[in-house]
């Protein structure tokens, strides 16, 4: 079985290129996840891929600290955010599990997999210390 990381690289120019299979849901779960947020919000987003959620939230939001195992993704992300002058997202390469922040960093945690958590669903373990 390939690793993640080296899946998502070799994935990565290819899955930038692909439509969202459903755009109307999609837009849906944007502006819901929009009501939620408040203008003084750090954000963390993981497995956030090419960044397309993290540029939609990011006027709604103080900051948004993306995450992804993917260095090609991440790569991605990054001159999307570039050509859109986005100056208030901060990348970050990683896992949850390898990734550190501070206890009560963020005002909301992000995920496009939730079931991605059932691994740290024991006491204090990286989702809940963040």
């Amino acid at each position: 079985m390939i690793e993640p990381k080296k899946f998502w690289d070799k994935t990565a120019a290819r899955y930038a290129k692909s439509p969202i299979k459903d755009l109307k849901s999609y837009k849906r779960k944007l502006a819901i996840t929009q009501e939620y947020f408040q203008a003084d919000w750090s954000v963390l987003e993981f497995g956030c891929g090419t960044g397309s959620t993290a540029i939609h939230h990011s006027p709604y939001v103080n900051s948004i600290t993306a995450t992804d195992i993917s260095e090609k993704m991440l790569d991605i992300a990054k001159q999307k955010v570039k050509i859109a002058s986005i100056k208030n997202i901060n990348f970050k390469q990683g896992t949850l599990g390898s990734l550190k922040f501070e206890p009560d960093s963020f005002n909301a945690i992000l995920a496009k997999c939730p079931e991605g958590l059932d691994h740290y669903n024991t006491g204090r373990s990286s989702p809940y210390r963040i």
